[in-house]
C-alpha cells in the first residue's frame, strides 16, 4: 500500500504569480515589479522555479488598500500652447478686369 504524500499546510494556500495577476487585474510582469519595489510582500519559494504568496498576506494587503484613502488626483500645471500664426505676408496685387 502506497503512503499518501505529505503536503505542507502553507503550500495549500499559496497564490501563484499568474493567479495573483488575474486577481489584481494587472500584467504578470507587474506582479514581479511590485514584489521587487516592495508593493507586494516577497514571494515564498516553493521549488527551484516555483514561487507563491501566502493567501492571507494578499487578503490583508487588499483589505488595507480598500480602507486606505484614495490618493489625491495629480493636477498637471496648465500648459500654454504658443500661438503660431501661419500667415504669409504678401504684397497686394491688383487683378486687371
Amino acid at each position: 500500500m502506497a503512503k499518501a504524500a505529505k503536503t505542507h499546510p502553507a503550500a495549500l494556500c499559496l497564490i501563484r504569480p499568474g493567479q495573483l495577476a488575474r486577481l489584481l487585474d494587472v500584467d504578470h510582469s507587474t506582479i514581479w515589479r511590485w514584489a521587487k519595489n516592495g508593493v507586494l510582500p516577497p514571494p515564498r519559494q516553493i521549488g527551484p522555479a516555483v514561487h507563491g504568496w501566502p493567501e492571507d498576506e494578499i487578503a490583508q494587503l487588499i483589505e488595507r488598500r480598500r480602507r486606505a484613502p484614495a490618493p489625491a488626483p495629480v493636477s498637471k500645471p496648465p500648459t500654454s500652447t504658443p500661438v503660431v500664426r501661419m500667415t504669409r505676408i504678401m504684397p497686394r496685387v491688383k487683378v486687371a478686369k
